[in-house]
């Protein structure tokens, strides 16, 4: 069972401020300060529920404080809240059925399937809604691994709305804009470019625009070489056992000139002449991103920093979060 908030171990911050984030890799600095989550199909209550599970099953402190703080903050009852903190039985069925896809969904352990999407439509909720389901728990689960793997601070701010008097007294003033946004379905958004069939997976959502546009803005990154970051996504595909991420990743690696055995060789054994020792030392760390204790990981990530320094440390990070968020994207389509 997922651990509840007090149980979670955290360490120290890695980076000491979010705009010194923001200058050492400003493509995660945009995505950090990007509007709350947008979606055009499910409620949002589902969209909450969905944010909040996903974040307490990746053990993610900063973003399970934060994401429990905002159910108090839209009107669910602490009865209601715990209940899904404790996998009770849930009087709803479909939110029960959601839940679960989430759940499982972001830890991929036992995988996920198409099957389990397929039973959510069976269930009563639309292939738009499912979608944008699927791309919430994967947007969640990059925000849970950047904010886990840097060590962020609990927003003790925004956990303290719910409680406080002064939070209670600006509650019924604030409840509105803290709500997740209902949009339009974006009209002319074009899926083109890297894992493009990926993240055709999300539907037409604004989280699959979003997802277009960190993946774009990871991929053009000079920061770690493309080919670094195709080895990392494979490295998290093939132990995550996403055939169409790894698939993809391959061919995309000998397009760029890499050898087929060379690319096995390395998500075989993480070892090959075909590697210098940062992209091996970057593959090691990023193995151990798929599943993760909190200070484990954060241990980890800080002796990377102290290798490979500040710059390729914060890209390697959102690189492995996203890979992360694709890869697990991907279990929905196979």
């Amino acid at each position: 069972m997922a651990k509840l908030l007090q149980e979670i171990e955290w360490e120290s911050p890695l980076i000491a401020t979010q705009a010194e984030l923001g200058r050492l890799s400003p493509w995660i600095g945009d995505v950090l300060a990007s509007d709350p989550i947008k979606f055009s199909y499910a409620t949002f209550q589902l969209i909450g529920i969905t944010y909040f599970v996903t974040s307490q099953e990746n053990s993610c402190r900063y973003c399970y404080g934060t994401a429990r703080a905002m159910m108090q903050i839209w009107g669910y009852g602490e009865k209601q809240i715990r209940d899904l903190e404790q996998q009770a039985t849930l009087a709803d069925g479909i939110t029960r059925k959601v839940v679960e896809f989430a759940r499982k969904l972001a830890k991929s352990n036992p995988l996920p399937a198409r099957d389990d999407r397929e039973a959510l439509i069976a269930g009563g909720l639309s292939p738009d809604i499912t979608s944008e389901i699927a791309a919430c728990v994967a947007e969640a689960c990059f925000a849970n691994r950047i904010a886990t793997f840097l060590a962020l601070p609990p927003n003790l701010a925004v956990e303290r709305i719910p409680t406080s008097l002064f939070g209670r007294l600006i509650l019924p003033l604030i409840r509105k804009r803290l709500l997740p946004r209902k949009m339009p379905p974006p009209q002319d958004f074009r899926n083109e470019g890297p894992c493009a069939p990926i993240i055709a997976a999300a539907g037409r959502t604004p989280l699959a625009v979003w997802l277009r546009r960190v993946t774009d803005g990871c991929m053009s990154s000079p920061v770690i070489p493309r080919r670094s970051k195709g080895l990392m996504l494979a490295v998290i595909a093939r132990q995550l056992g996403s055939r169409l991420c790894e698939e993809e990743t391959r061919e995309s690696l000998t397009a760029d000139g890499m050898p087929a055995e060379d690319v096995q060789s390395i998500l075989s054994t993480l070892s090959s002449p075909a590697m210098n020792g940062v992209e091996e030392r970057l593959l090691r760390w990023t193995r151990e991103t798929v599943w993760y204790e909190p200070r484990v990981i954060q241990n980890s990530t800080r002796r990377l920093l102290g290798e490979v320094g500040p710059e390729i440390a914060v890209e390697a990070i959102g690189t492995a979060a996203l890979s992360n968020t694709l890869a697990r994207l991907s279990l929905v389509r196979q």
